[in-house]
């Protein structure tokens, strides 16, 4: 047998079992899950966490931000 196929089935069984820790999907809707997403997509998914948006700064704001962060 080829040793690269039998780590990534090992380290795919390692990511559903820690994705079923976290959740309470079944291993089907994991395995169905990482095919097209990460572990902490995932998880996050699971508890409707959805992503911040930093707000568009101006030029000059980011200035004057860097000047603060200086001092």
């Amino acid at each position: 047998m080829d040793t690269k196929t039998d780590n990534t089935e090992t380290d795919n069984t390692e990511t559903v079992k820690i994705v079923m820790r976290q959740t309470t999907y079944t291993q089907a809707e994991c395995i169905e899950l990482l095919q097209t997403h990460s572990v902490e997509e995932c998880i996050s998914k699971y508890m409707n966490i959805q992503k911040k948006e930093e707000p568009i700064k101006s030029t000059n704001q980011n200035i004057f931000k860097t000047i603060r962060e200086m001092f």
